[in-house]
């Protein structure tokens, strides 16, 4: 969403045409229009996210795996909490890159 933004695409066309194609997702279809909308009412907190992942993290480096999309995305949500965000949806995660 970020990049179509950026090169100057129509996000919601562009989130419609790979809504039905092998790229969509849950997450997708169900929140990237009210980010686009600058709705951040929280169907799951990121608070509740992050203790979440900070569990899979946990077990991942139990097992001795290195998970660095989840080690990623955590440091990116924990940056959104430290600045307030916490109690806002997991598609606030658009705010990361300064939507």
């Amino acid at each position: 969403m970020v990049y179509a933004k950026n090169v100057g695409l129509d996000v919601d066309t562009m989130l419609k045409s790979i809504s039905t194609g092998a790229a969509s997702s849950v997450q997708m279809n169900n929140v990237a229009s009210r980010a686009l909308q600058d709705d951040y009412r929280p169907g799951f907190f990121i608070k509740h996210f992050i203790k979440d992942m900070n569990l899979a993290d946990e077990e991942a480096r139990a097992a001795d795996t290195e998970l660095k999309v989840l080690e990623d995305v955590l440091s990116m949500y924990k940056e959104l909490e430290q600045e307030g965000m916490g109690e806002l949806g997991t598609q606030a995660l658009i705010k990361y890159y300064n939507w």
